[in-house]
């Protein structure tokens, strides 16, 4: 025969049953957890994202804006100083997924040489913005790295290719910075 003390001790002995999650709640927790277990990957991600689980989620939120899938989130966003950038790359990619045309040069000699981008919109409007060897010096980068030393054409051309397409699609891009553009400055100089 059962009492009302055995009913009670079995009511407070029985385990309280977990809250119900809403499905965003649970999508959130899910996506946690597969942040942290890609973030102790020694080869699946870039250096950058190892051991930094909240990094891997900001670009994956990131991404989501910008309609991009999670691993085209690591090869070509970075957090920089807690700021998203773009790889020149990934930036050219969305651009161009979305009808603008893009023409990149390289032209001058010396001081002089530069490379020019220029993004031509599906309505013929043009942009085009240029990076020189005299730009890249005077902010104090030509000389500042292995990259700029090694691929200075290339560098340039990055620089070029962010100014320009921050400039013609940024509805786009979400506030993001281009490749580079981050790196180079302390945290109190980046806009907010």
């Amino acid at each position: 025969m059962t009492t009302e003390d055995d009913t009670d001790e079995a009511r407070q002995a029985a385990p309280t049953p977990a809250p119900v999650l809403s499905e965003a709640e649970t999508e959130w927790r899910l996506e946690e957890r597969r942040a942290l277990a890609l973030s102790k990957s020694q080869n699946a991600i870039p250096k950058n994202y190892q051991g930094r689980p909240a990094d891997i989620l900001a670009a994956w939120a990131m991404a989501h804006e910008l309609g991009l899938s999670p691993m085209a989130a690591l090869r070509g966003i970075f957090v920089v100083n807690g700021k998203p950038q773009l790889s020149g790359d990934l930036l050219l990619s969305i651009a161009k997924a979305n009808g603008v045309r893009v023409v990149e040069v390289f032209d001058g000699d010396g001081e002089e040489f530069h490379a020019s981008c220029t993004a031509i919109m599906r309505d013929g409007e043009e942009i085009t913005r240029t990076f020189s060897v005299e730009d890249a010096k005077q902010a104090q980068l030509w000389e500042s790295g292995d990259a700029w030393k090694k691929y200075g054409k290339r560098m340039l051309l990055m620089r070029a290719r962010g100014f320009c397409l921050r400039d013609a699609i940024p509805h786009l891009l979400s506030g993001c910075y281009g490749p580079g553009e981050i790196i180079d400055v302390t945290p109190h100089e980046i806009e907010p």
